[in-house]
């Protein structure tokens, strides 16, 4: 007669163990080159205030998080910024615009996470034609002003929020400072006016259209890493935290999705009703427009949405980028003299007070990943 005990014991053991892989796989994992390791710093023949600065402006947003960004030493105290070709979304973003953005974004917290540091950077963008890779030369120097304590603390703790918003309106004295993080070129629109109506419905309807692009959703499988190990050795793209998926759906997903479940129509049905929520759930929309839609401008925009950003994140204001607008057509043609913008609308921005302290949970590459020495 076989032993009962022997197989409750297994049984147990079993469970335990299937039950702590799912918790690993329900976890955040924050993965991030901060704070730099000195070693590191050695390693790329990098000042250590310079390779903090670098650091810090890797945490900058990028679309799907493909920090499309690479990093040369000239010299210890300069280097040039380049646009990393292998990392390009050819079917939502073909002419790159989202990828300068990205840049401009980099640079911004480059130019932050400098002052942090002791240093100024001085910034001589070079970018005119969307095909040169070349973006900007950055120069260091000591900077006369003490560093901000407040400034590293928001750069470190900014984060994408994609759960449920309050529709509590914003102060206004709060859409004034944040509007003048760039005068002009950001503008407020509440969820209950006619713009915030219209930009809600676009929304809904041009994430519909995406999903039902092939090629646009093989453009987001290959940035989605679903499982702990995925996050930990590529250190980018979508992760189900950064989606604002809770735990057990993390962990649910971590062990039976892949990359072709981004391709089915579950996955794309479900991306849309959670669209759909998002955009109706919120307490208005920021859009950004540029002059025109030259990378130069695509570059300013980006250091417009980082300085918005980082000051939104001191407020308490959780910020969510919706890009599909801006990416499908009608809508991306039709925005600008829909809600009366002038230019060409470099973002559209979800905001509301944020129901919790930001919490930064998408992954960044290593130092060594994005920067090449001579």
């Amino acid at each position: 007669m076989k032993n009962p005990g022997a197989g409750i014991a297994l049984v147990v053991f079993l469970v335990g163990a299937a039950g702590f892989t799912f918790f690993r796989a329900g976890r955040v994992e924050v993965v991030r080159p901060w704070p730099p390791r000195q070693k590191e710093a050695d390693s790329l023949s990098l000042p250590a205030p310079v390779a903090a600065s670098l650091a810090l402006a890797s945490l900058a947003p990028s679309t799907h998080n493909t920090q499309p960004w690479k990093v040369r030493v000239i010299s210890k105290d300069e280097v040039v910024v380049l646009l990393d070709e292998t990392r390009l979304l050819p079917a939502v973003d073909p002419d790159r615009r989202e990828a300068f953005v990205s840049i401009g974004a980099f640079l911004e917290n480059l130019v932050r996470g400098a002052g942090t540091q002791g240093l100024s950077a001085e910034i001589e963008l070079k970018t005119e034609d969307p095909a040169k890779l070349e973006v900007a030369r950055v120069k260091f120097e000591p900077a006369a002003e003490r560093p901000d304590p407040k400034e590293l603390e928001a750069i470190l703790s900014r984060n994408t929020f994609r759960g449920d918003l309050p529709s509590t309106a914003l102060p206004g004295e709060t859409v004034q400072i944040l509007e003048g993080t760039a005068p002009s070129r950001w503008t407020f629109f509440p969820s209950g006016s006619p713009e915030g109506t219209w930009i809600r419905e676009a929304l809904g309807e041009s994430n519909r259209v995406q999903a039902s692009r092939n090629e646009a959703m093989e453009d987001l499988a290959s940035w989605i890493r679903f499982s702990p190990r995925k996050v930990e050795h590529k250190r980018d793209g979508l992760t189900p935290a950064g989606m604002g998926l809770p735990p057990f759906a993390r962990a649910f997903m971590a062990l039976f999705f892949n990359e072709k479940s981004v391709t089915g129509q579950a996955f794309r049905e479900a991306g849309i009703k959670k669209a759909q929520k998002q955009a109706g759930s919120c307490s208005g929309f920021f859009v950004l427009a540029s002059p025109d839609g030259s990378p130069r401008s695509a570059v300013q925009a980006g250091r417009d949405l980082e300085a918005f950003w980082l000051e939104a994140t001191a407020r308490g204001v959780a910020v969510q980028p919706m890009s599909q607008v801006l990416e499908e057509s009608p809508w991306k043609d039709r925005i600008a003299s829909r809600l009366g913008i002038g230019g060409t609308v470099q973002m559209v921005l979800r905001v509301g007070l944020a129901p919790t302290p930001p919490r930064a949970v998408s992954p960044r590459r290593s130092l060594g990943s994005f920067v090449e020495t001579p």
